[in-house]
């Protein structure tokens, strides 16, 4: 069962979305959270990890808040909450990045 984070990052009221490319498999074009694959590492690392190479900012995990096993797609998620550290969230690749309100 591959495992990945959804990585839930709050900030002055809002909660962060990006749009997925269209190139992507699972969900094409789709708004979602900024996910990744669990590579060797925690859910925790992923998260921090994954801000980074796709935001361009430092966060802190603050909690797991779910956990939810997707067996039709030998799944597991970990839907994690955030706060950013260091930096402005910028989008590296060309897809677009908005943040909703609470």
């Amino acid at each position: 069962m591959k495992e990945h984070v959804a990585i839930i990052i709050e900030k002055d009221d809002k909660i962060l979305f990006i749009k997925r490319s269209i190139k992507k498999k699972s969900l094409p074009g789709k708004w979602a959270f900024v996910s990744g694959t669990i590579e060797n590492e925690t859910p925790f690392e992923t998260a921090e990890r994954e801000s980074f190479e796709e935001l361009g900012v430092k966060i802190q995990p603050v909690n797991l808040l779910a956990e939810l096993e997707l067996p039709e797609l030998n799944s597991k998620l970990f839907f994690i909450k955030c706060k950013i550290l260091k930096g402005k969230p910028y989008i590296k690749k060309k897809v677009s990045i908005v943040g909703l309100d609470l």
